[in-house]
């Protein structure tokens, strides 16, 4: 080990897999939901020019994290 790679600290990288998804289109989607402008997740997905299947990911994926967010405080 070099004295270089030593002294200076290193930002930590992510392991894995980066998300085919970004939390800020998840957010809006669910964002869209609470706002009770649409009667079905069907009217939604239409309204946003998606698959019903990618709404309904969407807002589970917000649900859970919304909940381990709740959980960690």
């Amino acid at each position: 080990a070099t004295s270089a790679s030593v002294s200076q600290p290193q930002q930590r990288v992510r392991r894995g897999r980066k998300p085919k998804y970004s939390p800020e289109s998840d957010q809006r989607i669910h964002a869209l939901w609470e706002s009770g402008q649409f009667a079905t997740q069907d009217i939604l997905a239409t309204h946003l020019n998606t698959s019903l299947s990618e709404v309904k990911k969407a807002l589970d994926r917000e649900r859970h994290r919304r909940r381990t967010v709740v959980n960690t405080e």
